[in-house]
């Protein structure tokens, strides 16, 4: 279940430019468009890997996303509303509206984990060394 910790990789650049619209004032810098940017490309790379990413189904583990894809759609919205026109203007609602779709879906799966008792699954390391007939 450690596919879906991939997610991860999306967090840098759109905490990173979340931090530099801290930094500057006024309108974003090319900065900015680059980690925007860059966090797009990450995420298109981790809708490529979707299928393979969830191929086991969704587990805890898929919470990895939901700090980059915050970071990504809360940035795009800050270029906004500082005053951006161009391309992350046309995006940003449609980012914000597949963030809040997909942890809403995120949030649903781990609750039908949680009721299931299957929120925490078992380690395979346990089962390697002979831990998890000692649970029976």
């Amino acid at each position: 279940m450690l596919r879906p910790t991939l997610g991860i990789q999306l967090a840098p650049q759109a905490v990173g430019a979340l931090a530099h619209f801290n930094l500057i004032s006024g309108p974003s810098d090319a900065l900015a468009y680059a980690l925007v940017g860059n966090a797009l490309l990450q995420l298109l790379l981790l809708a490529r890997l979707g299928h393979w990413i969830l191929a086991a189904g969704v587990a805890v583990s898929a919470w990895s996303f939901s700090f980059g894809l915050t970071a990504l759609a809360t940035a795009m919205l800050d270029m906004v509303a500082r005053g951006y026109t161009g391309p992350v203007a046309l995006l940003a609602p449609a980012v914000f509206t597949l963030v809040c779709v997909l942890l809403a879906v995120l949030m649903l799966r781990s609750n039908v984990l949680l009721v299931s008792g299957r929120i925490l699954s078992q380690s395979p390391t346990a089962s390697l060394y002979g831990l998890a007939a000692d649970r029976q």
